[in-house]
């Protein structure tokens, strides 16, 4: 099916811990988006899909260059939650790039183009605590 206002994006997404919850994805187009965390369009995602960790979204993006940041949002309160030692308390992760540090990552770490067709990207998330 041809759709004129977005090419489809498969999301695959790994490592989910449990079904409380939205999965909540934030697309940026460049990095003063992601450092004003104003995404271009942002969807939640109800967990009850999951199976084994994965659960596979797919979205409609006109082509260009994106990047994706998910929060694994367990309480459903819309942000990202932190303990006292400023650790993130749920999981998060970015389009085909996996963080194991502690720097949040630049655009240019995750970003990727959407083409003409079926485009697919992964998202592992990684939880902190």
């Amino acid at each position: 099916s041809c759709n004129i206002y977005g090419q489809n994006v498969e999301i695959n997404i790994s490592g989910i811990k449990n079904n409380k919850g939205v999965i909540k994805l934030a697309v940026f187009t460049n990095q003063q988006e992601f450092d004003k965390e104003s995404p271009v369009t942002g969807r939640a995602f109800p967990k009850r899909n999951v199976r084994n960790g994965k659960l596979k979204i797919n979205m409609k993006l006109k082509p260009g260059n994106y990047a994706i940041a998910l929060l694994d949002d367990e309480n459903e309160d819309g942000q990202m939650n932190y303990n006292f030692l400023g650790l993130p308390l749920e999981g998060f992760g970015f389009s085909n790039y996996y963080t194991s540090g502690m720097r949040k990552p630049k655009y240019s770490d995750f970003n990727f183009d959407v083409k003409k067709g079926n485009n697919k990207v992964e998202i592992k998330i990684r939880y902190v605590l």
